[in-house]
């Protein structure tokens, strides 16, 4: 009561002093309610993320062919440890093919990411940049343009600043079979890009067609390699 007896108080004063216009300030504009009601419907109505990157639809390329699985088996979900996942190595000792690597994902479509997931071997990289582009669709053929990649993450920056930790999350599980020290078969990184995405899903300078790990270095010596790759997102 003695809030309700307050609050009369406050308004009369404010009536007195600035005239009746004043309640308008004290009441909310039918126009902001619509503007909100407006934003929340087109939170509501965009299409959630889900996975797109799958055999029917992508296609996979890479820097190497490497020496157990081609490219193509990182859309498979297979647990092989030679034959389902793509390794950038010349021998079964792991012996890295020398020089930075690549590994592309073509989609049938223009999309945004959200997400992207790259279960790697304990053959890890930390420093990989993740890209996208489009592809330029000509009367004869479809090519890449020449434009520069739009980078989605990059493992090369400050590993201890927020805005990296804020991206990329690590999990690790098993044990590699082929070491004999304690050593991951699987370290997962989750890389959040979906800041990029959803702000921009009506600017079509940030949709792509084509995405790259780009593989500056591994982390262990030996030649990078990946189980799986999972991209999610939505249709551009």
């Amino acid at each position: 009561e003695r809030f309700v007896f307050t609050m009369l108080i406050m308004i009369t004063i404010v009536v007195w002093l600035f005239g009746g216009s004043a309640l308008l300030l004290l009441i909310p504009h039918e126009d902001q309610n619509k503007n909100a009601l407006h934003k929340e419907n087109q939170r509501l109505s965009q299409p959630k993320p889900r996975l797109l990157s799958s055999s029917d639809t992508t296609t996979v390329t890479a820097s190497v062919r490497g020496n157990l699985g081609p490219p193509a088996v990182v859309l498979n979900s297979g647990q092989d440890w030679l034959k389902d996942r793509w390794q950038a190595a010349s021998d079964m000792h792991g012996t890295a093919i020398k020089g930075s690597h690549w590994i592309e994902l073509t989609f049938d479509r223009e999309i945004y990411v959200t997400k992207v997931v790259l279960d790697w071997e304990a053959a890890y990289a930390k420093n990989y940049r993740i890209e996208g582009r489009k592809l330029e669709t000509t009367a004869s053929s479809t090519s890449t343009t020449n434009e520069e990649w739009n980078v989605l993450y990059d493992g090369g920056a400050d590993p201890s600043s927020y805005e990296h930790k804020k991206l990329i999350n690590v999990e690790e599980h098993g044990q590699s079979p082929g070491v004999k020290t304690k050593t991951p078969l699987h370290i997962v990184h989750t890389v959040e890009t979906s800041s990029l995405a959803r702000e921009n899903q009506n600017d079509n300078d940030n949709s792509l067609q084509v995405l790259r790990i780009f593989i500056r270095r591994g982390a262990m010596g030996w030649g990078v390699s990946l189980w799986h790759i999972d991209v999610y997102g939505v249709n551009a």
